[in-house]
């Protein structure tokens, strides 16, 4: 379940905050938690999940940033060769490394950001009344756009929307797209907030 996956998130997140003091001082890294809703073209159910992201910004405009997530298991239908199949339909894990670019409007306290890279998803298919499961294992370009709405200077709301995995996988047209809301913070003092 969703609230048993934030637990653990949160329970990883609320760790890292050592991090701080150990590695951070004033370098730019931020860690972020989002919740998002998931869309596989195959399949007309929204999975949801939770992403945790770490990133480093080398200046205002550009950074690196990994993250990893993962959704329930959703009851939805699955449709191959224009036959629907009824299936439990699970995101195991979509991890990847994205560049991120950062346009800073409004004294820094709104960020738009587009991010490019690759990524990892596995993801486990069972088909129910076939009593058969699939595992898929792929890579892909990773991309998207967001935006950041700062608070504080160190912490921020943020809005994000990607697609994770576009190709054709077993003669299926696969794209997976998300839409995600979250938090992010800053460990040490970001460059930019000295003009907040």
């Amino acid at each position: 379940m969703i609230t048993n996956n934030f637990k653990k998130l949160s329970i990883i997140f609320l760790l890292l905050f050592p991090v701080e003091t150990i590695l951070a001082g004033d370098l730019p890294i931020y860690m972020g938690v989002d919740y998002f809703r998931m869309q596989d073209k195959a399949v007309p159910d929204r999975l949801q999940g939770l992403t945790l992201r770490l990133g480093y910004d080398f200046n205002n405009y550009l950074g690196v940033e990994g993250y990893a997530s993962r959704t329930d298991t959703t009851k939805t239908s699955y449709t191959v060769s224009s036959l629907n199949y009824d299936v439990n339909y699970k995101v195991n894990y979509s991890s990847g490394l994205v560049l991120r670019g950062n346009l800073r409007f409004n004294r820094n306290r709104m960020a738009l950001f587009a991010f490019a890279g690759m990524g990892a998803s596995n993801a486990d298919i069972e088909f129910i009344s076939a009593n058969t499961t699939i595992r898929i294992n792929e890579t892909s370009p990773v991309y998207g756009v967001g935006l950041d709405l700062y608070g504080t200077r160190r912490a921020a709301i943020t809005l994000t929307a990607g697609t994770y995995l576009d190709k054709k996988i077993n003669g299926v047209d696969t794209k997976i797209t998300s839409y995600s809301l979250g938090f992010t913070y800053y460990f040490g003092t970001p460059d930019f907030s000295k003009h907040y």
